[in-house]
């Protein structure tokens, strides 16, 4: 069964930040030069929320353009949740699906050790079904 330790293993453990001081001008521009979902916000070295695109957008729909001046710590979720590089996939995609998010960052005790997305999860379990597909073609045809 696969962790998602191995996800962080294939995709690398380097995860950008931003302070929960930045503007979320600064925040969305880090998001779209990397290509990214969201952001951990950490503050004195802990993990203290989570900005994402759709905190972002949600924000310009209520609050017009001056959500660009406003800092992340006013438009981040607090206390987000976590997993642990040793929690199977299956088990942290449905936690992610129950809850309705699309990122999770990885704890190791207090440490941010990664984050996973729902894309890298289901990357892996489409991976594992298409290859049980094929085991049970070839056992079909053998």
């Amino acid at each position: 069964m696969t962790c998602i330790r191995d996800i962080l293993m294939e995709k690398g453990i380097q995860v950008t930040t931003v302070s929960p001081e930045e503007t979320v001008q600064k925040a969305a521009a880090v998001l779209s030069r990397l290509g990214i979902g969201a952001l951990p916000v950490i503050q004195d070295g802990a993990l203290v929320g989570i900005i994402s695109e759709r905190d972002i957008a949600y924000s310009v729909g209520v609050k017009g353009v001056r959500t660009s001046t406003r800092k992340v710590r006013e438009l981040m979720s607090g206390n987000p949740k976590t997993c642990s590089p040793e929690e199977p996939v299956e088990d942290v995609l449905e936690r992610m699906n129950q809850r309705r998010v699309r990122h999770l960052p990885v704890m190791e005790g207090n440490k941010l050790a990664g984050i996973v997305s729902i894309r890298d999860l289901v990357r892996v379990r489409l991976g594992a079904a298409l290859a049980e597909a094929d085991q049970l073609r070839e056992y079909i045809q053998n």
